[in-house]
């Protein structure tokens, strides 16, 4: 099997695939990702990717770094390519992984409210990712296919 590689990336073939990737790769930070999201927290914070191994912190002014270390499974149902995997699919990751623990929650809200509060986060990091896929090449076309499927598949999941 040939690994596709991609820059700033390191590709890993995982023994099991999962269903929501077409291909069981990880990708692995080789170095530092920064992105200013404009995305605003609550409070800054640090957390791991969802293999538990790379560190992202959120900083107070809308800056997300990824870590060199910092592990993927790339674009969920799609194909992995040079303008998805630049610096979209990471800060994506990033961003659900962020919202789907409820970092931007507020503890003093009922579970009701914070899963309001998470669908707007979604929605916002489904927007930026967008965005970002249009600075790194993508045709407006394709990102916005993708802009429907995330931001579909964010309502589906916090409806």
């Amino acid at each position: 099997m040939i690994l596709p590689q991609f820059e700033g990336w390191k590709t890993k073939v995982e023994d099991k695939a999962n269903l929501t990737n077409l291909v069981p790769f990880t990708y692995t930070r080789l170095e530092p990702l920064q992105c200013a999201t404009g995305i605003i927290p609550p409070k800054e914070f640090v957390f791991k990717d969802d293999y538990n191994e790379g560190i992202a912190t959120w900083n107070l002014d809308g800056t997300l770094f990824l870590e060199i270390g910092y592990k993927i499974d790339g674009a969920t149902f799609a194909v992995d390519t040079p303008d998805f995997m630049k610096r979209g699919a990471g800060i994506h990751d990033a961003g659900c992984t962020a919202v789907e623990r409820g970092l931007f929650d507020n503890p003093k809200l009922n579970e009701r409210q914070n899963k309001k509060i998470r669908k707007r986060y979604r929605l916002l990091v489904d927007k930026l990712l967008y965005k970002i896929l249009i600075e790194d090449g993508m045709p407006k076309k394709r990102a916005l296919a993708v802009l429907l499927a995330t931001s579909t598949y964010g309502k589906v999941k916090y409806s």
